[in-house]
């Protein structure tokens, strides 16, 4: 009966997938491009003062236990975007999906990033389209938690340098606190990119629902290649965050 009822869900997850990637297909029609499973929509957010839009990328591919028990697996990318303000993001799509857990969530988050993300980071489309020389503040916490986290050695690879980060998490809020320690360092801050993955059980038994995601901050294919590691090594309550700096 137990292994019955995990069918029939897994077949209404399929079913759910399937409808919503036609809606999707039906909404966004070019803006939407995919190499199945995976799927990026192209988000235009218009200013009110003269039309002009600024993109956000919005690429995700669907769990078999999607949207039943968890979330798409997602990045989002722009021009526009900083590592602080992907942090916050991040956290809202999360909070977006904690509240409507069950079901397909992708068209919400498009109209979030679409429109009241920006109001989110005290942020105007006009000035990511036309920045001037003000720096635009990014709210992080005032009081951040003590956190242990260990760092590799840097690696030269022709004109970049890396540098990984790790920590064990066990929650979004370790996540997030990861996060924020990393961008108080002003040179992590600024790096070119600062890609990420993590995996964690959202309870203490092995069983437990495993909650995991990437970010690639802009460099293209990366965070599917660190969580495929951690996949792979069945690594489990843990982060890896890995800096690049060009030149």
């Amino acid at each position: 009966k137990v292994v019955y009822v995990y069918y029939v869900i897994n077949k209404l997850d399929k079913i759910d997938q399937e409808e919503e990637l036609e809606a999707l297909i039906e909404i966004f029609g070019d803006d939407l491009s995919s190499q199945p499973p995976h799927y990026t929509i192209t988000i235009n957010a218009e200013s009110s003062e003269d039309g002009e839009a600024i993109k956000t990328d919005l690429s995700f591919c669907m769990p078999y236990d999607y949207p039943s028990s968890n979330p798409p697996l997602y990045t989002i990318n722009g021009d526009w975007i900083t590592s602080e303000y992907s942090v916050i993001l991040s956290k809202k799509l999360m909070e977006i999906w904690d509240e409507m857990i069950g079901s397909p969530i992708i068209f919400i988050w498009t109209e979030y990033l679409k429109e009241e993300c920006f109001e989110d980071l005290g942020v105007d489309i006009s000035d990511l389209l036309y920045p001037t020389d003000k720096s635009v503040d990014t709210v992080l916490p005032e009081d951040i938690p003590d956190f242990m986290i260990y760092s590799g050695e840097p690696l030269t690879d022709r004109k970049s340098k890396f540098q990984a980060f790790i920590a064990d998490v066990h929650n979004e809020d370790d996540v997030n606190t990861f996060l924020a320690h990393m961008y108080k360092n002003k040179k992590i801050a600024n790096a070119t990119h600062n890609m990420y993955a993590y995996r964690f059980c959202s309870d203490k038994n092995d069983s437990a629902t495993i909650n995991e995601t990437r970010n690639d901050d802009g460099e293209s294919g990366a965070g599917d290649k660190m969580l495929y590691v951690l996949q792979v090594k069945n690594a489990m309550n843990v982060m890896i965050v890995v800096s690049r700096w060009y030149g």
